[in-house]
């Protein structure tokens, strides 16, 4: 069964996260064979099960680095859930995080160009 991990994203900042992989017994697990798959969806029960985002995973043993650039948590808006998969070196897959994912809208935007009439002196 795959551990709850809620994630936390501010729209249109660039998102990071670190997990570290751990044996049953807390030592770290070497992992350096696998590979992450991290997505996050709607919802789990999608009628139309379009990948939101495709998290970006790197692997660095017992490590797996999480981003999202700051283009795509843009276009973010509301709750999602999420998951984390590692494949094996032989195939096996095995999810070891989900959770929700809350996407808190930003205030500062780039500024909006105003057009101020010009006044006539009569």
């Amino acid at each position: 069964m795959p551990s709850q991990a809620d994630l936390s994203i501010y729209q249109g900042d660039d998102w990071t996260g670190i997990v570290t992989v751990l044996n049953e017994d807390g030592t770290p697990a070497d992992i350096g064979t696998f590979t992450a798959k991290a997505q996050i969806r709607r919802s789990i029960a999608d009628s139309d099960p379009v990948v939101v985002v495709e998290i970006v995973t790197v692997v660095s043993s017992p490590l797996i680095n999480l981003s999202i650039p700051h283009a795509v948590t843009a276009t973010l808006s509301g709750s999602y859930v999420w998951d984390l998969q590692l494949t094996g070196p032989t195939g096996g897959i095995t999810t070891i995080l989900k959770g929700r994912a809350k996407v808190d809208s930003e205030v500062t935007r780039a500024a909006a160009t105003v057009r101020i009439p010009l006044r006539q002196r009569i």
